[in-house]
């Protein structure tokens, strides 16, 4: 992706276009879209069928701005504030940082970072943030307190300024993530569906990877038990949105340590499928079983499995090593067949 270089100049002619929903000037556009215009060039024609093509929903309402207003406003405005520290986490790094929380008005925070400016972030959180979640009001109408009595945050902001508010945050964080980085947000029925389009929006409907459902507290149904009748049932759950910032992005398998005994011995699951799956090819003797309901194998996988089973029991009747210790001195993780016939290890 291309580097755009404005004056001062250029984004105030921008920003007075966009802010009076005019098309910006003719020699800006080179300067906006350096990389599209290459290819412009090069290929002599712009296919608008493929563009057609990738086109997603997008909500319109009353008071939604374009993304160019609403980050040269934090440009031109200088829209940012002092950083107010809470605390600080751990020992500096190579290039001074440590994890802080910060106090403050999320949105004034999020144009700092924008800016890039303050000298206790500069250069060290913009485009590098590899994780953001987010779990905003639910636009209820609701006020919530704390232990103490004191108001701790509002829902009252609801309708399209609920989403706008919460589109202008998600426009700065995108800026903000890495380009390996990943953003979830928790959100609920209320507006849930429209948050889901204008994350479509902002980062790409090519880029979503999982809606992900939240169990909620302690069910309502025993409380709709005192009424004969009711107009819907209990809410059990919320939503949690996954995007990345790329396409292409990939993430590591999730795992854990396994329990002492399967390092040991290793994970033992049965090979024997329900009499329900008929496939006569997959029924066979195998260690002098012959089972009515066919393995889950092929013959020849399960007698190599079964080889390398044999091959490990007598390697560690001599060397007294573990599974575990047996496939990292081989590089690999081999198929089993047991001794206890009905079972196959991974």
């Amino acid at each position: 992706m291309s580097r755009i270089s404005l004056e001062e100049s250029d984004l105030k002619r921008l920003f007075d276009a966009l802010n009076d929903s005019v098309e910006p000037p003719e020699e800006l556009v080179a300067k906006l879209f350096p990389s599209f215009m290459e290819k412009l060039a090069a290929g002599g024609k712009f296919d608008f069928e493929a563009l057609n093509r990738i086109r997603i929903p997008t909500l319109e309402y009353a008071g939604k701005r374009q993304e160019g207003v609403i980050l040269a406003g934090a440009v031109l405005l200088g829209q940012s504030a002092p950083l107010q520290i809470l605390r600080t986490f751990g020992e500096p790094g190579e290039d001074g940082w440590r994890n802080l929380i910060v106090q403050g008005d999320n949105l004034q925070f999020l144009k700092t970072v924008f800016l890039n400016q303050d000298p206790l972030i500069k250069d060290k959180v913009k485009g590098k943030v590899k994780l953001i979640y987010i779990d905003p009001p639910f636009g209820t109408g609701d006020e919530y307190g704390g232990s103490g009595g004191e108001e701790s945050y509002t829902a009252k902001i609801m309708g399209s300024e609920f989403i706008e508010g919460i589109r202008e945050r998600l426009v700065f964080l995108r800026e903000i993530l890495s380009e390996e980085g990943c953003i979830f947000i928790r959100i609920d029925y209320h507006f849930g569906h429209y948050v889901k389009i204008v994350m479509d929006e902002v980062f790409g409907n090519n880029n979503f990877r999982n809606e992900i459902i939240v169990r909620r507290g302690q069910s309502k149904a025993g409380f709709f038990k005192q009424f004969e009748k009711i107009n819907s049932i209990a809410v059990a759950y919320d939503t949690i949105f996954w995007y990345s910032k790329r396409p292409e992005t990939r993430f590591l398998k999730i795992s854990k340590d396994a329990p002492d005994d399967d390092r040991v011995n290793g994970k033992w699951m049965n090979l024997i499928k329900s009499k329900a799956y008929d496939r006569p090819t997959m029924k066979y003797e195998l260690l002098g079983i012959n089972k009515d309901a066919p393995w889950m194998w092929s013959k020849d996988r399960s007698f190599k499995a079964v080889d390398n089973y044999n091959k490990y029991i007598e390697f560690s009747r001599h060397t007294h090593e573990s599974l575990e210790e047996y496939w990292n001195k081989t590089g690999r993780a081999l198929e089993f067949v047991g001794s206890s016939l009905f079972r196959v290890g991974y």
